[in-house]
């Protein structure tokens, strides 16, 4: 068989069969698109929906392992080609309340791993500001820095083809749903230190303004699969649509936590912003 060669590959997170309550992040694409053909992918969470002009979508599961796993199976299979391919990660996560409204798009330009020491809160120094620090050795996948001419372009293209909010920031992806205005001061610290570590004459060039559970994995993956000449990382497109905040003010966070009107909204947002792209990116 002659692999699939795609233009566009969409990489989302769920579904409505993993969350039934909720619109997937795939079902609008999948309508939508007329991504009616299916592909088994073996070692994937799901198969590859496509079309035949070259559109194609997976769904990769949950948190940073599916994601990781479920691109790197993909990639690596022989049935597909990526090599001209865009690959637009499209989720959506939890936005910093100063950063906008719900339904924002935000184009990723860095992606920040979470990677870390972690002590017990309750255990800590008075003098410690956070109990989470960086480690003292490195594993390559604390920082990825996406093509900046391609966010920007994606980023005008979304504001100009489309009625989305849309802004360009720095996202922290985490194997955690979390919430609160301290670990959102800390995921602003945190954000700082490792892009001020990418410029090193430049102090707190860090914007957080995202939270996800998926990137991180699903980069790390795109970065091999780019050394074994499977992608072009340079061609890797991350956005992610606020569905809900990091924390509210005046609200505590286990009231926050458990809001998720606005599922549905970044669902629907996310699906214009990347219909955009793929109509007017040269």
């Amino acid at each position: 068989m002659q692999p699939i060669a795609l233009k566009f590959l969409i990489v989302t997170a769920y579904s409505s069969d993993d969350i039934p309550e909720f619109t997937g992040e795939d079902e609008l694409f999948k309508s939508k698109e007329a991504l009616t053909q299916q592909l088994p992918i073996a070692g994937a969470f799901s198969p590859l929906y496509y079309n035949s002009q070259g559109i194609g979508l997976i769904t990769t599961g949950m948190g940073i392992a599916n994601a990781s796993a479920s691109m790197m199976a993909i990639g690596l299979s022989h049935l597909v080609d990526l090599t001209d391919c865009y690959i637009i990660i499209a989720g959506i996560g939890g936005l910093m309340p100063s950063k906008g409204r719900l339904g924002t798009v935000v184009c990723l330009r860095h992606v920040i791993n979470g990677l870390c020491f972690e002590i017990d809160p309750r255990e800590c120094s008075e003098e410690k500001t956070f109990y989470k620090e960086k480690l003292p050795w490195l594993t390559g996948t604390e920082r990825f820095t996406l093509n900046q001419p391609l966010v920007n372009k994606c980023q005008q293209i979304i504001c100009t083809h489309s009625n989305v909010d849309c802004i360009v920031g720095d996202g922290l992806s985490m194997d955690a749903y979390w919430h609160g205005k301290r670990l959102a001061q800390w995921a602003e610290h945190w954000t700082n230190q490792w892009c001020a570590d990418s410029t090193p004459k430049t102090k707190n060039e860090g914007d957080f303004c995202i939270s996800d559970m998926e990137n991180s994995g699903i980069l790390t993956a795109c970065m091999r699969l780019a050394d074994a000449k499977r992608c072009h990382f340079e061609k890797v497109i991350a956005i992610r649509t606020a569905s809900n905040y990091v924390y509210e003010p005046d609200v505590a966070p286990q009231d926050s936590i458990t809001k998720h009107d606005s599922f549905s909204l970044a669902v629907e947002q996310t699906y214009h912003a990347v219909k955009a792209i793929m109509e007017n990116l040269d």
